[in-house]
């Protein structure tokens, strides 16, 4: 008996004082559903009460969660009244009908599916209420189950995507991207069972190429450009890893991760490459050099931002061959030097930002002259 109360202490979902058992819930949703002269329209209003019911029962709850056939019939009811749900409302029409009575791991798998379903719905759930807190409510119920549902980090990532505000195409862009950001270096199994991380990187990318005025910020460009670049043999590598490095000589935003800085992306780049054998990946060139220079460069701030290209121009300015090959094939010295000059022409680098800095510099190090 002791087993008993501790098996359904933790199959508790979310413990509610105000929570209706799956009996009262089904009771009072057959007496709507079976009334004399019920309407199609009228059955599925009462469908969309039940549901919204069955969400704020608990596991330990008399009749929860549904017998196998409870559960098929909620299915069996919405096509018999033509019924025509949002899609957020569908994704617990899913829940609810999926057999959960076997155990807490069929509980785990039907509310891993859950949150896959919400991600991305802005429509009102069955009650006319929002997504988000739908969503909280799912994870409390997967949380409590503890050792029997094990939340894996790529898995909150998705539950957090669920979770997050999109109601708007800006609000949209951000969860987007940061949902992307959660999940571009994990390892770990998604939500979904039968999903690989690959796959779920992937659709978080799309996501966020498919919102509105929605793009990946300079410094991931460059990484998924990387990412995606053949690397199958060494030479190949010294290729994906130049491309990235120069495209990274004018980048200032945080990594894909969302933490990391570009330089420290360039950094770790470089340091890759020069492993390299030479004979598959030769000494850099001086334009090539420059550009890996100002890839590595500190570039958090608009200031160093262009402390980093006005480097990058001196750099380049010194060398006299212009036809002189960069890190890429694509751009020799003269077209370096003039797409720089344009990047700190965009960047406002002759600005009092930029003065202030390098009046600062100068500073220092007189300061730093007088003092020695």
């Amino acid at each position: 008996m002791l087993n008993l109360f501790v098996f359904a202490l933790l199959l508790v979902f979310c413990p509610s004082s105000s929570a209706t058992t799956c009996t009262v819930c089904k009771t009072t949703y057959e007496a709507a559903r079976d009334a004399g002269g019920a309407t199609d329209a009228e059955k599925c209003t009462a469908l969309q009460e039940y549901l919204t019911c069955l969400e704020t029962s608990a596991m330990g709850d008399a009749g929860c969660p549904p017998a196998t056939a409870d559960a098929a019939q909620i299915g069996t009811d919405y096509t018999g009244a033509s019924c025509s749900f949002t899609d957020t409302c569908l994704c617990q029409k899913l829940f609810w009908e999926t057999d959960q009575s076997a155990d807490a791991a069929a509980v785990c798998t039907a509310a891993q599916a859950y949150i896959v379903c919400l991600k991305g719905k802005t429509a009102a759930t069955c009650d006319g209420s929002g997504v988000m807190a739908l969503a909280t409510g799912v994870e409390a119920r997967m949380t409590a189950l503890t050792t029997d549902c094990v939340i894996t980090t790529a898995c909150q990532c998705e539950i957090d995507a669920a979770k997050a505000d999109i109601s708007d195409d800006t609000k949209k862009c951000t969860a987007y991207k940061a949902q992307y950001a959660c999940v571009y270096s994990l390892a770990t199994a998604p939500c979904d069972a039968g999903t690989t991380i690959t796959t779920l990187q992937t659709s978080a990318a799309a996501s966020v190429t498919g919102a509105t005025s929605c793009a990946f910020d300079d410094t991931c460009l460059c990484q998924r450009v990387y990412d995606a670049a053949t690397k199958t043999t060494d030479a190949d590598k010294c290729t994906a890893h130049k491309d990235q490095l120069s495209c990274l000589r004018t980048s200032k935003s945080a990594g894909c991760d969302g933490t990391t800085t570009k330089s420290a992306v360039a950094m770790t780049s470089e340091t890759a490459r020069a492993t390299l054998p030479v004979g598959d990946c030769p000494a850099l060139t001086a334009s090539c050099q420059c550009e890996v220079d100002a890839a590595k460069g500190d570039a958090d701030t608009d200031a160093k931002f262009c402390t980093v290209l006005m480097t990058l121009k001196t750099c380049l300015s010194a060398i006299t061959t212009v036809t002189e090959a960069g890190c890429t094939s694509a751009l020799a010295q003269a077209a370096l030097a003039t797409d720089t000059a344009a990047k700190i022409t965009t960047a406002a680098c002759s600005s009092a930002a930029y003065v202030t800095i390098a009046m600062t510099s100068l500073f220092v190090s007189g300061l730093a002259s007088i003092i020695l």
